[in-house]
């Protein structure tokens, strides 16, 4: 009679390890995507002349001067006195509704 030696037990995966290196790989991208000011002011500029076609007096450009620029790492945003007006992720700037104080 011989004796069956069982299989050697497979390794478990570590599944904390690839969450790690995912969650790592992810905000690496989000870090190096991140949309800068010059972005920013130009999605907003490009947003002004979208809603507001009509040519604006110089005051109304100066309002730029007022807004804040905001760099969080992953993501970015700018803010003005009526909230955010845009927010930047992943290599694009989305401009909000809050433009409108313009």
């Amino acid at each position: 009679m011989s004796i069956d030696t069982p299989p050697p037990a497979a390794k478990p995966k570590s599944t904390v390890k690839w969450l790690v290196f995912g969650m790592t790989c992810i905000l690496i991208v989000l870090l190096l995507t991140n949309p800068n000011q010059t972005a920013h002011f130009t999605a907003i500029q490009e947003a002004r002349k979208a809603r507001f076609p009509a040519a604006l007096p110089e005051a109304y450009i100066m309002l730029s001067m007022t807004l804040e620029y905001h760099n969080y790492g992953i993501f970015s945003t700018v803010t003005g006195a009526s909230g955010t007006w845009s927010l930047g992720y992943l290599g694009r700037v989305q401009t909000t509704d809050d433009i409108k104080g313009f």
